[in-house]
């Protein structure tokens, strides 16, 4: 369970808000060191069993890690021409585990072009992010992404 840093507080006016939370950020916890071993097999590293120990304090201490819950606000009816929710951008750490429920997420795809990644229910996305493109010298990429307006308010 990650500690929270000085100051801050769960909401006290959802009482079920911590407990809720900590269980999706334990079973993201458990799936992320999963997908690493299994990123570590596919990459044909031979101690995977070494490499997860590196990982074992995840979450702890120092070896921070988040859990960011976003909703996207409902649109206006009236957009700027162009306007997007989240500018292009790579993710700074080692994975994204995505639960998306509406449409909007766009990747960068081997051809440089903006591709919808559209939400399929039940299911979690994965994005590459900077550090494992980094820790796998680049045989990962890490995910140029962004957020675009939905088709219709």
């Amino acid at each position: 369970m990650p500690p929270l840093t000085e100051g801050q507080t769960w909401p006290s006016e959802v009482p079920e808000f911590e407990p809720v939370m900590m269980d999706i950020y334990n079973s993201c916890h458990v799936l992320a060191l999963r997908l690493l071993e299994l990123i570590a097999k596919g990459l044909g590293i031979k101690d995977v069993d070494s490499l997860l120990g590196n990982f074992k304090n995840l979450g702890k201490g120092r070896n921070g890690t988040n859990l960011r819950s976003l909703r996207y606000p409902p649109v206006p009816e009236v957009i700027k021409e162009n306007q997007i929710r989240c500018g292009e951008h790579t993710d700074f750490g080692c994975l994204t585990l995505l639960f998306q429920d509406n449409p909007g997420l766009e990747v960068v795809n081997v051809e440089g072009e903006y591709v919808p990644a559209t939400p399929i229910p039940d299911t979690v996305l994965v994005n590459i992010a900077d550090t494992l493109q980094r820790w796998s010298a680049d045989k990962l990429k890490s995910t140029r992404h962004r957020v675009v307006m939905p088709d219709s308010p």
